[in-house]
């Protein structure tokens, strides 16, 4: 038998992520997802995820360029 899809609320998503469900609401409004009603499907966790990863090794990346800056004195 198939493995079942498993749907997702926000607030398991936000948990996963480890964020707040208010901290994840404004997240994805700076990124500028918008979620369909109702719980989320595989396909649209897999999104959130992605885009998530992508912002996180850019938050990654930005602050060692921002420590690699010379101290000003």
């Amino acid at each position: 038998m198939p493995r079942r899809q498993q749907l997702k609320t926000r607030q398991q998503i936000a948990d996963t992520l480890g964020m707040s469900p208010r901290v994840f609401r404004k997240w994805l409004k700076e990124q500028k997802i918008v979620l369909p009603p109702g719980v989320l499907t595989p396909a649209t966790q897999k999104i959130i995820h992605r885009r998530f990863q992508a912002w996180k090794q850019a938050q990654r990346q930005r602050k060692m360029t921002d420590s690699d800056a010379p101290e000003l004195s």
